[in-house]
């Protein structure tokens, strides 16, 4: 389930298809650090998809504060430039 940050559609999809992994918007996880409300909810999503057994990734992350609260939180995969810069997908498995 991609793109989760609101929407009640969103919302349904997740109860109603009980994914393997839910992605976190990148407007959530923007300034995370600075956002308490954003820090809850995700944290509420976490609890969320604990409950459905699924797994979190937290997409855009661009700053170590960002990371560090993500961290915190309990997400443990994550994509974003402070991660790693798109590559090509024989590169991924390369590595070169």
């Amino acid at each position: 389930m991609d793109d989760i940050s609101s929407g009640n559609d969103r919302l349904r999809l997740i109860a109603e298809l009980a994914p393997d992994y839910i992605k976190i918007d990148r407007y959530l996880v923007s300034e995370c650090d600075c956002h308490i409300n954003r820090r809850h909810t995700i944290h509420r999503l976490m609890q969320l998809a604990g409950d459905l057994g699924a797994s979190v990734i937290a997409e855009g992350i661009e700053r170590r504060e960002e990371l560090l609260v993500l961290i915190d939180i309990g997400v443990v995969y994550g994509q974003g430039f402070l991660l790693g810069r798109p590559m090509e997908p024989e590169r991924c498995v390369t590595g070169k």
